[in-house]
Formats: structure tokens, sequence, C-alpha cells
């Protein structure tokens, strides 16, 4: 996959996860396979994107890998940048069990994030 842009991390990111959410709840399917096929329907080969996430694809293609060590935090996740508490694991709007709140969420710091 090309590097990608701060900007561009977000607008896709976005776009995945409104189609996700969209699709969530008219069906009820699970999130895994839902990013499996919007990436693949998308022209994406998922080997690309780290962790199915184009904000961790950001954070892996920009990070120091002196190391090679795969592990790393994610202090400088796009969404990180914006609010420093953010996680995409948080309870109230985890990325998996609450997938339309998530979106909800990076809808609300992409609005904080553009108004800077």
């Amino acid at each position: 996959m090309k590097k990608l842009t701060l900007d561009e991390s977000w607008e896709l990111c976005l776009e995945m996860w409104k189609w996700i959410a969209d699709n969530y709840v008219k069906g009820g399917f699970e999130v895994g396979r839902l990013k499996t096929r919007w990436l693949v329907d998308h022209g994406f080969e998922r080997s690309d994107i780290h962790l199915d996430c184009f904000f961790c694809e950001y954070m892996d293609q920009n990070r120091n890998k002196p190391t090679g060590n795969p592990s790393y935090n994610c202090d400088h996740c796009p969404a990180v940048l914006v609010e420093r508490s953010f996680q995409c694991t948080k309870c109230e709007y985890h990325y998996i069990c609450k997938p339309v709140k998530f979106y909800q969420k990076l809808v609300e710091l992409n609005r904080i994030r553009l108004s800077k």
C-alpha cells in the first residue's frame, strides 16, 4: 500500500466505518467480516492494511522500526492525536462491540480535528 497521509487515513477510516455501522445495523454481521468485505470491495488487499485499519496502517507506516518489534503503543494513532484518551477498545465505543458508537466517535473527533 502506498504511504498514507494523515488526511487520507481519516477519509478512508471514516468511509469504511460509516459503511460498517450502516451494515451492522441492517444485518448484524460480525465487524471483522464487515471490515474484510469493505476492504476487498474497495480494491484493498487485507495483507496491505495493518490490522485491517487505516489508522493502524498510518501508524505502522510512520513509526520508527529500529527493533523490528511488531508490538507498539497507539500514541501516534490519528484519533489519539486529536484526543489523548482515545482507545478503539474503550468500553463506551468499542469498535467490535459498539461499531455504530465507534463510528460516531470518529465523526466527533474528525469535527474537532478539522476545526483546528
